[in-house]
């Protein structure tokens, strides 16, 4: 599935990476703890956090993850922001709750990865 199916699935809006819709997307996982996003995130994966700072952005470079959704509207913080556009990192938004979110990628046949 690309970012850009995703998109259109989550209805979501693209904060930062529009010029990358067209990468690969292997497997969804949802975390807000730094220490989980390292432990479990990996190539090919799309983040759903509610906790999008510049931390995160970090982390999930660290973990090779392809992309970030943020639920529930939230916003990124304008380092967050900076670093993300700076690093090639996509971010998407939506006004869903992570419970939602997880259930409309899920409902597409995207595979999950184990984080606990």
């Amino acid at each position: 599935m690309t970012l850009k199916e995703i998109v259109a699935v989550l209805e979501a809006r693209v904060a930062v990476g529009k010029e990358h819709l067209d990468r690969e997307i292997n497997c969804a996982g949802a975390a807000d703890m730094q220490s989980v996003i390292l432990a479990r995130g990996e190539p090919g994966m799309v983040l759903l956090t509610s906790q999008l700072i510049s931390q995160t952005i970090h982390s999930c470079m660290l973990s090779d993850i392809s992309a970030v959704v943020m639920v529930r509207g939230a916003e990124l913080t304008p380092e967050a922001h900076d670093l993300a556009a700076r690093i090639g990192m996509v971010v998407l938004t939506v006004p869903y709750t992570l419970y939602e979110t997880c259930g409309r990628l899920y409902a597409t046949g995207l595979p999950g990865v184990e984080i606990d």
